[in-house]
């Protein structure tokens, strides 16, 4: 069997603990004791706070250590393994705050300070990416890799030409001419569907609507036909026509277009939910070989693309929705608190996820066929405080199926069927 084109392994990120923030240890005014039962109360910050040691902490109590992690310093990202195969598509799913774009800057280095990377593995195209210097990652960035951000309007430079941002990585990697990477440049901004793109080029970002501005950053991440594209909340703030045109575009420049019964935000599966209660959600009586028959084929032929410099990257899709990703991705890996909760084929997620906070996700999706009035069932509580989580698993606070167990140890990613895997003490 091949190496998977992505591998991270046990990847832990760090950031420091807020002044105030839960889990601290403090020293009552005076005298030499510590306490941690009651924590200071977290204040808002006005302007000049801070600036004088007679205000603020310094007359509650002075900061002596955290509990977050070694040396003041909470995991964003705890543990965290996942791999890509070649002309694969992942998703990677959880609320915000769960650590999804953390991992995906580590990948490519983007990580500024103060987070960092305490320990594990990056391998791509067995390449260790840790152990790169900035022109080892330079080289690979934009051209192996590609990632479209979040906000395109703050991640175009509003000082350049649309023509000068698509034109940088052909001329950086693939040494055009200006000539030749302004022609480049025509053809794909044509290709995303940019109306007459010649005349675009010399135009600025704020020139351009949300969605067009995210069809130039899919252009300048497929200019040099990378191996892998990360997606990081690609359809973030745009209205859901645009959604879809955003998907349906990044699915057809990674080779994913015409994948049958998986168009128009599709659930793969036919997720079948129940009408109300906390059950999981059932399978569907529709047979899922076919899907995943589609994506081995998928796969098969991204590799083929990928060996022959053509289109067919394999995708990581960064999202907060499992509606979203449900027509792009062969396999979904949900996060929380920093760590991978589950992973499976996306059919087999759709019809039937195992831990508890996948099931949730799912029943928090509006659906077509629900009653008229029904209300959406939300997850109770809130994600937890990264600088304070629990001993046990991170979610059994909002678990409507914890026990005893939950709260007092941290249950391990095991494998639970075929490519899929849970964290979670219900499976073992």
């Amino acid at each position: 069997m091949d190496a998977p084109l992505l591998r991270i392994t046990d990847l832990t990120v760090t950031f420091p603990v807020e002044e105030g923030g839960a889990g601290a240890v403090w020293t009552r005014p005076g005298t030499d004791a510590t306490t941690d039962a009651v924590p200071p109360p977290r204040t808002r910050k006005t302007k000049g706070a801070g600036q004088s040691p007679k205000n603020g902490a310094a007359q509650r109590g002075s900061l002596l250590n955290f509990r977050g992690g070694q040396n003041g310093r909470f995991r964003a990202v705890d543990a965290l393994s996942l791999h890509i195969d070649a002309g694969e598509a992942l998703a990677l799913v959880g609320e915000s705050g769960s650590g999804k774009s953390v991992t995906a800057l580590s990948i490519l280095g983007l990580l500024d300070a103060p987070g960092r990377i305490e320990g594990g593995s990056i391998r791509f195209a067995g390449q260790e990416l840790t152990a790169l210097n900035g022109a080892g990652l330079r080289a690979i960035r934009g051209n192996r890799i590609a990632m479209i951000f979040q906000e395109p309007m703050t991640s175009l430079n509003p000082a350049l030409t649309i023509g000068a941002q698509v034109a940088e990585p052909l001329r950086l990697h693939r040494r055009l001419s200006r000539r030749e990477a302004r022609g480049e440049a025509v053809r794909l901004l044509t290709k995303v569907a940019i109306p007459d793109a010649a005349a675009r080029l010399d135009d600025y970002p704020h020139q351009f609507s949300g969605g067009m501005r995210q069809r130039v950053m899919v252009a300048m991440a497929v200019a040099c036909n990378p191996a892998l594209v990360i997606a990081d909340e690609p359809t973030t703030a745009l209205d859901v026509t645009v959604q879809a045109q955003i998907l349906a575009l990044l699915k057809n420049l990674t080779g994913r277009a015409g994948v049958e019964g998986r168009e128009s935000g599709e659930a793969a599966g036919e997720t079948a939910l129940p009408a109300g209660g906390r059950g999981s959600p059932v399978a569907s009586p529709r047979s899922e070989e076919p899907l995943l028959r589609q994506g081995a084929q998928r796969r098969q032929a991204g590799s083929k693309g990928a060996d022959s410099g053509q289109e067919g990257a394999a995708l990581l899709l960064i999202s907060h929705d499992l509606g979203v990703v449900a027509g792009c991705a062969d396999r979904v890996a949900v996060m929380y608190a920093g760590r991978i909760v589950e992973t499976a084929p996306a059919a087999t997620l759709y019809a039937a996820p195992r831990h508890p906070y996948s099931q949730g996700l799912l029943r928090s999706l509006p659906r077509q066929d629900a009653p008229s009035g029904t209300r959406l069932q939300a997850i109770a509580g809130q994600p937890p405080d990264l600088a304070a989580l629990p001993p046990g698993c991170a979610f059994a606070p909002r678990c409507p199926q914890a026990q005893a167990i939950c709260v007092q140890q941290r249950p391990k990613l095991l494998p639970v069927g075929d490519r899929s895997a849970v964290a979670c003490h219900l499976y073992g």
